[in-house]
């Protein structure tokens, strides 16, 4: 007996969060009546029935307390470790083992209720599975199991079965056999000992690749207040949803007749900690919405009133890039009737100018016209050796997926320089010529790559003009909007 029970573990740091698609779910079935065999599928199964529609409020990475968390009531506070599972039914919801598995542990755990730990081979590497919040007298009993097997069904939800919760699976995943049944951690660093359980349900390789087939469901943009008000223009503070998380921003709404096309505008690097809504681009927000353009200025997670998650860095910030997509999709889905949903531009600087690349090329009919505002390096290796190489996100980055020399596959797939033959929005590039942040020869190896493939890049660059350009600012500006109008009227 492999499987080891403790009394009612105290977990400090507790809670649960997000999984994903499934491939292949069939188990070898005995059909006795024609005595006929089907292969298994390969791929792990789905733990719940209504598995991806269920991630509703918690996923792998957020953090959480009592006064920000998506559940009422929350007791625990810290970065969730797993995948939280709704489920809305009344009836008992079965849960199955994901892949053939050994019983590590089974007993009743504080803030969970039942709780098992299966290990499962999966590639050649053996996983520790806990499955959160059973009910004890479903959990099975039996020291091995089966893929797709019954290992018990969810408790009832704010009873002892679920040690008063909601009624849902947590799913947390660990490398190695590790009896670990901690929910929420406190630290970022303590979150890199789990893996995100989505992982195992989808392919989710960071690559701009990858990243161009991934569904994405922004949805639910509302208006939160009023911030200010002008002959021109209203300002808002606005929220939507990317994903499980919020995100919040601001919007300047035209006060001329409408429908306005809108302009999505992407703020550069500025430390979260210090952020505050809307920061960013202010010149070009006011700017454009004199000009009759509705203008939205996402805040991205972790900034000002978003969602925070933990270790976004090692993903390269392609979060970001997911929660701007989002923000796109939120507009088309929303009933704001203020808004030409037809024509929608985008504008990024910097940091923001990369989140803009690499949607241009990803998915290159989401915006109608873009603005690269001196962005960073569309080869990514520029971007890893000024800011990343030799600090902590650096070493783990290069730990997870390699150098340059090692793994050039992974480096060349999250460039845009590689993927320029896909762009089908027209591009305006903005560059000063004495920029000490994004130099100009990262701006000119962007021009000459789109140059030798024919793409529709205009390039323009400003004598001795700094990072945010100054002397220029009205020259550019007037080039912005004509460009725009342009496109998108």
């Amino acid at each position: 007996m492999r499987f080891l029970c403790l009394v009612l573990m105290s977990v400090g740091l507790f809670g649960c969060a997000d999984v994903g698609d499934l491939t292949g779910l069939v188990s070898d079935i005995e059909q006795t009546e024609e005595n006929v065999e089907v292969e298994r599928d390969e791929g792990i199964v789905e733990p719940v029935e209504n598995f991806r529609e269920g991630i509703l409020y918690k996923d792998y990475g957020l953090y959480v307390s009592p006064s920000n968390s998506p559940v009422e009531g929350e007791r625990f506070t810290g970065y969730h470790t797993g995948l939280d599972i709704e489920s809305l039914e009344e009836s008992d919801t079965p849960v199955l083992a994901v892949e053939d598995g050994v019983v590590e542990f089974r007993d009743v755990v504080d803030g969970y209720g039942g709780v098992l730990i299966l290990s499962h081979e999966i590639d050649g590497e053996v996983y520790s599975f806990l499955y959160g919040h059973l009910d004890p007298d479903s959990m099975i009993l039996e020291d091995r199991v089966e893929k797709g097997e019954e290992i018990g069904v969810l408790g009832e939800g704010f009873s002892e079965e679920t040690d008063g919760e909601r009624k849902h699976l947590h799913l947390g995943v660990k490398p190695g056999i590790d009896l670990d049944t901690r929910g929420y951690v406190a630290s970022e660093d303590e979150l890199l000992e789990w893996i995100d359980p989505m992982s195992f349900f989808e392919d989710r390789e960071v690559s701009l690749m990858d990243f161009s087939e991934r569904n994405f469901d922004g949805r639910e943009l509302e208006i939160v207040q009023t911030l200010s008000e002008n002959e021109s223009y209203t300002r808002y503070q606005i929220n939507y949803k990317s994903g499980v998380l919020d995100i919040s921003g601001i919007m300047n709404v035209p006060k001329s007749e409408g429908p306005h096309p809108v302009l999505v505008l992407n703020h550069g690097y500025i430390d979260p900690d210090i952020y505050t809504l809307g920061r960013g681009l202010k010149r070009e927000q006011d700017y454009f919405a004199r000009e009759g353009y509705v203008v939205i200025h996402p805040d991205y997670r972790n900034h000002a009133f978003s969602s925070e998650v933990g270790n976004n860095g090692i993903n390269l910030r392609f979060g970001y890039t997911e929660d701007v997509v989002n923000l796109v999709k939120a507009i088309e889905g929303s009933d704001f009737e203020f808004m030409d949903k037809e024509n929608i531009g985008m504008l990024g600087h910097s940091m923001g100018g990369g989140i803009t690349s690499n949607i241009m090329v990803a998915l290159p009919d989401l915006v109608d016209a873009v603005v690269l505002y001196a962005p960073v390096s569309a080869d990514y290796r520029d971007n890893f050796d000024k800011w990343t190489r030799g600090d902590r996100i650096g070493e783990l980055i290069l730990q997870k997926y390699g150098d340059f020399e090692e793994n050039p596959v992974f480096w060349d797939g999250v460039s845009p320089i590689n993927y320029l033959d896909r762009l089908e929005a027209p591009v305006l590039l903005q560059q000063g010529s004495a920029d000490d942040s994004t130099p100009i020869e990262w701006a000119d190896k962007l021009n000459v790559a789109a140059e030798s493939i024919g793409s529709d890049l205009t390039y323009n660059v400003y004598e001795g003009g700094p990072h945010e350009l100054i002397a220029d600012w009205p020259e550019f500006m007037s080039s912005n909007v004509e460009f725009f109008d342009q496109h998108l009227r």
